[in-house]
């Protein structure tokens, strides 16, 4: 019985129309995931920076349980630039400056000036974890000076207000029982003029109410906006 070589099975090509369909689905989820990406790239900034929000006033928190003062991180003088709160704020939290007082008047003294009962160089405590978070180094600044900054998920700066030390005690300015730590977001614009912006309303082009300083002056907020 003779039987017939079996034919190898015909392999049907796509037809242009079916290429084009596929090639249409394609760009269609192309162009979905790109709409999508940036409000999830957006949220998952909001929400890293929310963190360092919560550990930045966990450390607060700590700082002001180490000191015989029972004060948050702050600056001394009447008034001062954004950016050199922003400096005693990480120097703070990172121990390179501690509250002391010299013959009852309080200052914030490098940790490297201040010694204990005993005259022996005080041991440095920092209260967060710094590989925990980003920071920028203030521009010309070398690596000695420790000049560096908190800066959230866009790069921006991290700003913080307390009250400040004016001749020698604990000023009562401050309008808030504790401090305020904000992060502009994606919406950081630096300050009209460099004076204390938070005292004048935070003049930033529209990142928070126009009312914030009277209304919803309070800690740990993150990208206020009139949008």
């Amino acid at each position: 019985m003779n039987r017939q070589p079996a034919r190898p099975a015909r392999h049907q090509a796509f037809t242009l129309i079916e290429i084009l369909a596929v090639i249409a689905i394609v760009a269609i989820l192309s162009a979905a995931v790109l709409a999508i990406a940036p409000a999830v790239v957006e949220g998952q900034n909001r929400a890293t920076t929310r963190g360092y929000i919560d550990s930045l006033a966990s450390a607060c928190e700590q700082f002001r349980n180490s000191n015989a003062f029972r004060e948050y991180p702050t600056h001394e003088g009447e008034a001062s630039d954004d950016e050199q709160w922003r400096l005693n704020f990480h120097a703070c939290l990172t121990g390179l400056k501690v509250l002391h007082a010299d013959n009852d008047k309080l200052r914030l003294a490098s940790i490297s000036e201040v010694t204990d009962t005993s005259g022996n160089p005080l041991q440095r405590r920092s209260f967060i974890a710094e590989s925990a978070f980003k920071f920028n180094r203030v521009a010309g600044a070398i690596a000695e000076e420790n000049q560096r900054y908190f800066v959230d998920s866009w790069e921006n700066p991290i700003a913080y207000r307390y009250n400040v030390i004016t001749g020698g005690e604990m000023g009562k300015a401050w309008l808030a029982p504790k401090y305020l730590i904000v992060s502009a977001g994606a919406k950081f614009q630096d300050p009209i003029t460099p004076s204390d912006y938070f005292a004048s309303g935070m003049q930033t082009s529209g990142q928070v109410p126009e009312d914030y300083a009277d209304t919803y002056r309070a800690d740990n907020i993150v990208s206020w906006s009139r949008d």
